[in-house]
Formats: structure tokens, sequence, C-alpha cells
């Protein structure tokens, strides 16, 4: 007796289908694996990129970061120079910061041309402009690659097996610093101080150390340290400088009604945010006439020449004026610039013919300095740390 199901049917013997599921499973496994691989690619190029773009940020940093005329502290500048050094120490970072543990080579452009993988020139920042011409350098344009041209294009591992055996690159930054500053600014709160010496002194006296041909001091950037032998760059003794009966060019940076202690504070470590305070914004800079008003202080006293001389070699800021009037603390200053210095010798003690306190310019980077200022008059030597920013 044969056995049927309910409904009727009957039961019918299903074909055998051994290995199927293993034939299914090798096929995903190798989609699989091709993926995995082709991941492996995908990642490897990112990390190019980024590596490229190291590279890149690096350079540029580098290059504008090493901008500093030293002809031009005698106002006897020398653009062929800055633009050499400043070629050579992108070449060397680019160099240092390989992309793959390949060296990336950066051509140097030394023509400069505005098509090349380094540009050197002016960025304006009050209207966003780079203009490589300028020779007042303040930025560099910087392009690394890795293709059939420069330094090779980057290798993949499996995309060949599809016909791709490798990929070309190029990454690119720009840097620049200020260097019109017209001002400084610390928020409240913020622990940064500025470079902002409590002295002032006659713009006039300022432009005629170079005629004055006074060199007697070398001064040592790197080291910060100061030697008794001429360094070429000339030299000014600030005091006595009397201006006004009663003063000396001693200014008050915030509190008018300050001490001996907050000057003596300023000397070794600048203003800092609640000096600023007294300012609108928290920012001591030049009005739109191009002009800062400060009050003065009585004169420089021999308590404060300790603090002088603790900070000899040290790269500072000091404020030039055109014209003052009153006498003592009622006097007014009319700053119009800023200029970078460094003290390079200290006497406050013995007959007043006697005393001096003998700068020169030097070149100071300064965190709390804005930019905006004018063209060249504002300030000289003074300057922002450099910033990537995109400039073309």
């Amino acid at each position: 007796m044969r056995c049927c199901p309910r409904n009727g049917r009957r039961w019918r013997r299903r074909p055998k289908r051994r290995g199927m599921v293993l034939v299914f499973a090798a096929l995903l496994l190798v989609g699989l694996m091709t993926i995995c691989a082709l991941t492996v690619d995908v990642g490897y190029l990112c990390v190019a990129r980024a590596e490229l773009q190291r590279t890149a940020d690096a350079a540029a940093l580098a290059g504008v970061s090493v901008m500093q005329d030293m002809a031009d502290l005698n106002s006897t500048p020398n653009p062929a120079s800055v633009a050499s050094t400043s070629r050579t120490v992108a070449c060397q970072y680019s160099a240092w910061n390989p992309c793959r543990s390949v060296t990336v080579v950066l051509p140097r452009n030394d023509a400069n041309a505005a098509s090349g993988d380094l540009v050197l020139g002016h960025y304006h920042s009050t209207t966003g402009t780079f203009d490589p011409q300028d020779t007042k350098y303040n930025s560099a344009y910087v392009r690394v690659r890795r293709d059939s041209v420069q330094n090779g294009p980057v290798s993949l591992f499996v995309a060949p097996v599809f016909g791709y055996r490798s990929v070309e690159m190029s990454m690119d930054a720009a840097a620049y610093m200020e260097t019109d500053v017209r001002g400084f600014q610390i928020d409240a709160g913020d622990q940064a101080t500025c470079k902002l010496l409590p002295f002032t002194l006659q713009i006039d006296l300022w432009e005629a150390r170079r005629t004055n041909g006074i060199d007697e001091f070398a001064y040592q950037a790197a080291s910060r340290t100061v030697s008794r032998w001429p360094d070429g760059v000339f030299e000014i003794d600030i005091y006595p400088g009397k201006v006004a009966p009663g003063n000396f060019g001693t200014i008050d940076i915030g509190n008018e009604n300050n001490a001996t202690t907050d000057i003596s504070r300023q000397i070794r470590y600048g203003p800092n945010a609640d000096d600023l305070s007294f300012f609108p914004n928290h920012i001591v800079q030049l009005g739109e006439d191009g002009i800062l008003t400060l009050n003065g202080e009585t004169g420089i006293s021999a308590a404060i020449k300790d603090d002088l001389a603790a900070i000899i070699g040290q790269p500072r800021i000091l404020p030039l004026h055109a014209t003052m009037r009153g006498n003592g603390d009622t006097a007014y200053f009319d700053i119009v610039a800023f200029v970078g210095v460094t003290i390079l010798d200290v006497k406050l003690t013995g007959a007043m013919n006697s005393k001096y306190v003998k700068i020169q310019p030097c070149y100071t980077v300064d965190g709390t300095a804005i930019g905006g200022g004018c063209d060249g008059t504002t300030s000289r030597f003074v300057r922002t740390p450099p910033r990537l920013r995109r400039i073309r």
C-alpha cells in the first residue's frame, strides 16, 4: 500500500545539489578579498595625500619663517638674498618630509614664475591679494607633486590587476606673516603677553641712527646674546633722550596711574590682558589717522636697571612717536609706528652724561600683533608668526 500526501499530490525527489554552497562561498570570498585589497590601495592613497599635504604645509611655513632681510636693518634691503634663503629652506623642509618613504623634491623656481611650484611674494591681508612681483616678501605658495614629471607617481598594490599601476597627485599650501603691524590684542583671560616696551623714541632720532653709524655691539639672534664687537647694524642710545621737562620717553601702556612695579613687569614680561583692558576691545593700536596717543611717565628710574639688563638680547618692540605735548606725567605722545629692537647694554647709575640704554633694530615675532597697517610705515621688523592661509 502506497502512502500519498493528504492533498493528493505525490512527493517528488529533489535533485542533489551537493557543493553548491561551497562554490557560492568561494565566489563571495574572491569578491570580498578583491574589495579588501582595493581598500588597502584606497587607504594607501589617503595616507599618501595626507603626507603630501604635510610636506606642502611644512615647506610653506619654513620658507616664510626665514624671510628676514638682515641688510634691511640698516635700510639697505637685499630681497634677492631673502628669496634665496627662503627657497633653500623651503626645499629642505620638503625633502625632510617624505611621501610614502619617497623624498619629495621641490623645484626652487628661482625665476619666481607664477606657474611654478614655489612662488614667493607679498600677501596683502587687507585686500586678500597675493603679488609675486612685490619683493617685500612675506608669503610663499608651495605645490608638491608626485607625478610623472616630479618625484614619480604613487604606486598601487592590487589595482595593477585591473590595469591601474599608479596614481598621480599634487597638494598645495600657502603661508604668510603680517609685516604691516598696526597694533596688539590680548583678549580677557588670555595669559599671553605682548613685547611692547613702556618707552618711546622720537621717530626722527630713530631714522638718524643710519647717519650716526655707531656700531659697537654684535647681536646673535639665534642665541640671543650680545658681544662687544661690530656686527654691521647701527645702534642708538635712547637714554638720556630728554624730550620734555620731567619726561625721558617713558609711557603708560594701560593704567595711567601705574607704579614702578608695573613698569618693571612690562619690561621683563610685556603688557598683559589687564594692561590692554584699558583700551577698546583689548586692542592697543594706531587709529584711522595713524596715531595712537599714550600718556607719559615721569622718567626712567635706576630701579628698573635690573629689569632692562634682564632682557638684554631679547627681541622687543619699541613705539615711535612723531610729536608730544605736556610735561612729566601729563605728557602725551603721538605714537605713529612700532619697531623691533633688542637692548644691548644698560647703565643707569652715576652722572647723567654717563647713563645710557643702547639698542639696535632686530626682527621681532609677536603672536599678539595684528596686521592691517600701512605698507612699510606703521611697523618695521615686527611680524606675526607664520600661518597657513589660501592666498591664490
